[in-house]
């Protein structure tokens, strides 16, 4: 889970409290199996090898701000290769940063990239990130592992989230998005979390901070506008 910063830091998701009852039960499942558990994909080795795409800077949201929050970094041209350097740049998007290293490198982790917002004055943070796979089936896989971690109790929190709620995105084919709502040492965020797949990439808009399950609808329309962005560019 991505963490809420002040103004240099990360966690990921969390929302409002609709389904407070399954919460608990969610987090628990989403924390158990390891990445090898959950996992039956060949090895890397034993499959073709892929470059990076030579437009992945550019399957990010656009513009300098994202939900309210300004741009503070962009990975841009410059595209990690390296599952570990990847994850290491973007704190939060996996729950369990050496098992999903591991699992990125069975599944055929081709590159990834992201951009990060934070606010002017207010805590919180905001990401853009796109990771490309080898094939659609790596990338059906990183979606599921990238939805799960947005599960994962924030560092601190001594009980279950608040409250989970699913939500639709309209015109994003097989999109999944979740708020979730925490309170750690008595401190209330909430995490907004976006995934989607499009061929050999996966696609994540995320939000965290007080307050930010009143932006959802911006976090929907750059998920769109993304969408829209990246729909017709390969079919891989």
């Amino acid at each position: 889970m991505r963490v809420m910063v002040t103004s240099t830091t990360h966690h990921k998701p969390a929302s409002r409290s609709v389904l407070a009852v399954a919460a608990c039960a969610l987090l628990v499942a989403a924390a158990c199996g390891s990445e090898d558990e959950l996992s039956t994909r060949k090895s890397a080795s034993m499959r073709a090898e892929a470059t990076p795409s030579p437009d992945l800077a550019s399957r990010v949201v656009e513009g300098d701000e994202l939900a309210g929050f300004r741009l503070v970094a962009a990975d841009g041209d410059e595209s990690q290769t390296d599952p570990g350097r990847f994850s290491a740049g973007h704190p939060g998007l996996y729950a369990n940063p050496p098992e999903a290293v591991i699992a990125l490198r069975r599944d055929g982790f081709v590159a990834g990239t992201g951009k990060r917002f934070e606010p002017w004055q207010r805590r919180g943070v905001a990401e853009s990130t796109a990771v490309q796979m080898g094939d659609a089936q790596g990338a059906e896989a990183e979606a599921r592992r990238q939805f799960r971690s947005a599960f994962a109790p924030s560092p601190g929190e001594r009980k279950c989230a608040t409250g989970i709620e699913r939500f639709e995105v309209l015109r994003v084919p097989g999109a999944v998005a979740v708020e979730i709502r925490h309170k750690v040492d008595g401190n209330v965020f909430d995490n907004t979390t976006i995934v989607f797949t499009k061929g050999a990439f996966v696609y994540q808009v995320f939000a965290s901070g007080p307050g930010i399950d009143d932006r959802r609808d911006e976090l929907i329309d750059a998920a769109q506008a993304l969408y829209e962005r990246v729909r017709f560019r390969d079919a891989r």
